[in-house]
Protein backbone atom coordinates (compact mmCIF):
# COMPACT_ATOMS: atom_id res chain seq x y z
CA UNK A 1 0.00 0.00 0.00
CA UNK A 2 1.28 3.46 -0.90
CA UNK A 3 1.36 6.08 1.84
CA UNK A 4 0.37 9.71 1.22
CA UNK A 5 3.93 11.03 0.86
CA UNK A 6 4.83 8.46 -1.81
CA UNK A 7 1.56 9.12 -3.63
CA UNK A 8 2.20 12.87 -3.55
CA UNK A 9 5.74 12.38 -4.89
CA UNK A 10 4.41 10.15 -7.68
CA UNK A 11 1.76 12.70 -8.65
CA UNK A 12 4.29 15.55 -8.67
CA UNK A 13 6.68 13.49 -10.80
CA UNK A 14 3.94 12.66 -13.32
CA UNK A 15 2.78 16.28 -13.50
CA UNK A 16 6.35 17.39 -14.07
CA UNK A 17 6.73 14.91 -16.93
CA UNK A 18 3.54 16.27 -18.49
CA UNK A 19 4.73 19.88 -18.12
CA UNK A 20 8.09 19.10 -19.72
CA UNK A 21 6.42 17.17 -22.54
CA UNK A 22 3.96 19.99 -23.20
CA UNK A 23 6.76 22.58 -23.20
CA UNK A 24 8.71 20.40 -25.64
CA UNK A 25 5.62 20.06 -27.84
CA UNK A 26 5.20 23.85 -27.88
CA UNK A 27 8.79 24.46 -28.95
CA UNK A 28 8.68 21.55 -31.42
CA UNK A 29 5.57 22.83 -33.21
CA UNK A 30 7.06 26.34 -33.29
CA UNK A 31 10.31 25.02 -34.76
CA UNK A 32 8.50 22.98 -37.41
CA UNK A 33 6.32 25.93 -38.31
CA UNK A 34 9.36 28.15 -38.80
CA UNK A 35 11.32 25.44 -40.62
CA UNK A 36 8.70 24.68 -43.25
CA UNK A 37 7.03 28.08 -43.64
CA UNK A 38 8.93 29.08 -46.84
CA UNK A 39 7.63 26.02 -48.68
CA UNK A 40 3.99 26.96 -48.08
CA UNK A 41 3.88 30.24 -49.93
CA UNK A 42 3.41 33.97 -49.34
CA UNK A 43 -0.34 34.33 -48.80
CA UNK A 44 -1.35 35.80 -45.42
CA UNK A 45 2.14 36.22 -43.95
CA UNK A 46 0.74 38.15 -40.99
CA UNK A 47 -1.25 35.09 -39.98
CA UNK A 48 1.96 33.09 -39.94
CA UNK A 49 3.67 35.68 -37.75
CA UNK A 50 0.66 35.63 -35.40
CA UNK A 51 0.96 31.83 -35.27
CA UNK A 52 4.63 32.09 -34.31
CA UNK A 53 3.92 34.69 -31.63
CA UNK A 54 1.15 32.55 -30.11
CA UNK A 55 3.28 29.41 -30.12
CA UNK A 56 6.24 31.26 -28.62
CA UNK A 57 3.98 32.79 -25.97
CA UNK A 58 2.61 29.35 -25.13
CA UNK A 59 6.11 27.87 -24.89
CA UNK A 60 7.27 30.67 -22.58
CA UNK A 61 4.21 30.17 -20.37
CA UNK A 62 5.16 26.49 -20.13
CA UNK A 63 8.53 27.54 -18.74
CA UNK A 64 6.87 29.87 -16.24
CA UNK A 65 4.54 27.11 -15.10
CA UNK A 66 7.49 24.77 -14.50
CA UNK A 67 9.24 27.42 -12.39
CA UNK A 68 6.05 28.21 -10.44
CA UNK A 69 5.57 24.51 -9.70
CA UNK A 70 9.09 24.33 -8.28
CA UNK A 71 8.29 27.31 -6.04
CA UNK A 72 5.02 25.66 -4.97
CA UNK A 73 6.92 22.48 -4.09
CA UNK A 74 9.34 24.51 -1.96
CA UNK A 75 6.47 26.26 -0.16
CA UNK A 76 4.77 22.91 0.46
CA UNK A 77 8.01 21.55 1.92
CA UNK A 78 8.29 24.53 4.29
CA UNK A 79 4.67 24.07 5.40
CA UNK A 80 5.29 20.39 6.13
CA UNK A 81 8.47 21.22 8.05
CA UNK A 82 6.60 23.77 10.21
CA UNK A 83 3.76 21.30 10.85
CA UNK A 84 6.31 18.67 11.90
CA UNK A 85 7.97 21.15 14.28
CA UNK A 86 4.58 22.14 15.72
CA UNK A 87 3.69 18.51 16.35
CA UNK A 88 7.08 17.73 17.90
CA UNK A 89 7.01 20.82 20.13
CA UNK A 90 3.46 19.95 21.23
CA UNK A 91 4.62 16.50 22.27
CA UNK A 92 7.51 18.03 24.21
CA UNK A 93 5.11 20.40 26.01
CA UNK A 94 2.84 17.49 26.93
CA UNK A 95 5.81 15.54 28.24
CA UNK A 96 6.99 18.53 30.28
CA UNK A 97 3.52 19.04 31.78
CA UNK A 98 3.17 15.35 32.71
CA UNK A 99 6.64 15.16 34.18
CA UNK A 100 7.50 18.62 35.55
CA UNK A 101 11.01 17.55 36.50
CA UNK A 102 11.85 16.69 32.88
CA UNK A 103 14.57 18.91 31.48
CA UNK A 104 14.46 19.81 27.82
CA UNK A 105 17.93 20.66 26.53
CA UNK A 106 18.59 22.79 23.44
CA UNK A 107 21.40 21.84 21.05
CA UNK A 108 23.56 24.63 22.56
CA UNK A 109 23.28 23.01 26.03
CA UNK A 110 20.86 25.47 27.64
CA UNK A 111 17.49 24.43 29.04
CA UNK A 112 14.40 24.96 26.91
CA UNK A 113 11.41 26.42 28.71
CA UNK A 114 7.72 25.96 28.01
CA UNK A 115 7.54 29.59 26.86
CA UNK A 116 10.22 28.89 24.24
CA UNK A 117 8.26 25.92 22.94
CA UNK A 118 4.95 27.81 22.93
CA UNK A 119 6.46 30.78 21.08
CA UNK A 120 7.99 28.33 18.61
CA UNK A 121 4.56 26.76 18.08
CA UNK A 122 2.96 30.18 17.57
CA UNK A 123 5.65 31.16 15.07
CA UNK A 124 5.22 27.84 13.33
CA UNK A 125 1.43 28.29 13.15
CA UNK A 126 1.77 31.76 11.62
CA UNK A 127 4.31 30.38 9.11
CA UNK A 128 1.87 27.60 8.20
CA UNK A 129 -0.96 30.10 7.72
CA UNK A 130 1.18 32.38 5.54
CA UNK A 131 2.53 29.40 3.59
CA UNK A 132 -0.98 28.06 2.93
CA UNK A 133 -2.08 31.48 1.64
CA UNK A 134 0.93 31.69 -0.69
CA UNK A 135 0.38 28.11 -1.82
CA UNK A 136 -3.29 28.78 -2.63
CA UNK A 137 -2.43 31.96 -4.55
CA UNK A 138 0.22 30.10 -6.52
CA UNK A 139 -2.16 27.26 -7.35
CA UNK A 140 -4.74 29.76 -8.67
CA UNK A 141 -2.06 31.42 -10.77
CA UNK A 142 -0.89 28.03 -12.08
CA UNK A 143 -4.43 27.11 -13.09
CA UNK A 144 -4.91 30.37 -14.98
CA UNK A 145 -1.52 30.02 -16.66
CA UNK A 146 -2.40 26.51 -17.81
CA UNK A 147 -5.60 27.60 -19.52
CA UNK A 148 -3.94 30.64 -21.14
CA UNK A 149 -1.08 28.41 -22.30
CA UNK A 150 -3.41 25.78 -23.71
CA UNK A 151 -5.56 28.41 -25.43
CA UNK A 152 -2.62 30.16 -27.06
CA UNK A 153 -1.16 26.83 -28.17
CA UNK A 154 -4.42 25.71 -29.76
CA UNK A 155 -4.98 29.13 -31.35
CA UNK A 156 -1.42 29.03 -32.72
CA UNK A 157 -2.08 25.60 -34.21
CA UNK A 158 -5.31 26.79 -35.80
CA UNK A 159 -3.57 29.85 -37.25
CA UNK A 160 -0.84 27.63 -38.65
CA UNK A 161 -3.37 25.26 -40.24
CA UNK A 162 -5.33 28.17 -41.74
CA UNK A 163 -2.11 29.61 -43.15
CA UNK A 164 -1.13 26.27 -44.70
CA UNK A 165 -4.64 25.74 -46.11
CA UNK A 166 -4.83 29.27 -47.54
CA UNK A 167 -1.49 28.89 -49.27
CA UNK A 168 -2.44 25.48 -50.60
CA UNK A 169 -5.75 26.76 -52.00
CA UNK A 170 -4.39 30.03 -53.51
CA UNK A 171 -1.36 28.62 -55.32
Amino acid sequence: MIDNQELLKTIIAEESKFDYAFATLNFGVLALSIQFSPSYGDTWKYLLVACWVLLLFSALLAGHRIIYKLVATKINYQINRNEHYKQHAGQMIDAKKRLPMTRLIKPDGSEQTLEDLESGINTSMSNIKTGNQKFDQLNKKLSKLYWVQLGSFLLGLVCNLVFISANYLYR
